[in-house]
């Protein structure tokens, strides 16, 4: 079995939902979007506690694993994924870069950025 065959398979058997799929991940984004934008708002507006700026921290993050899985799922369902990566290179980078910085949180126990060199504003 060749590997377009396999692909084609798949693509037979996502196409049901796939219109469901996208329209519910274009809303999220659009629902999600306004909400970290709202909060970031009311962040740098008034004055918060500790537990509410960590709290937005939070959610801000929580959002970009968001924007990674609509990626991946832009990714699946498209007929043509490479065309679609190459069309998007400066989106998946980024959201590579993000992954990347996550994770290295997680195994090294140090942000890429911090490995870089950035510093955090005093403050946070």
């Amino acid at each position: 079995m060749s590997l377009q065959s396999i692909r084609e398979q798949i693509n037979l058997a996502l196409y049901d939902s796939k219109h469901k799929v996208l329209s519910i991940f274009k809303m999220g984004s659009f629902v999600i979007a306004s909400l970290i934008l709202s909060m970031l708002i009311y962040q740098f507006g008034f004055e918060t506690s500790t537990q509410t700026n960590s709290w937005i921290i939070l959610s801000v993050k929580s959002s970009l694993i968001f924007y990674i899985l609509k990626y991946l799922a832009d990714v699946v369902y498209s007929y043509e994924p490479l065309k679609f990566i190459k069309s998007s290179k400066f989106e998946g980078l980024l959201l590579l870069f993000i992954l990347i910085n996550a994770l290295s949180s997680v195994f090294f126990d140090q942000s890429l950025l911090k490995w870089l060199g950035y510093k955090r504003p005093l403050g946070y």
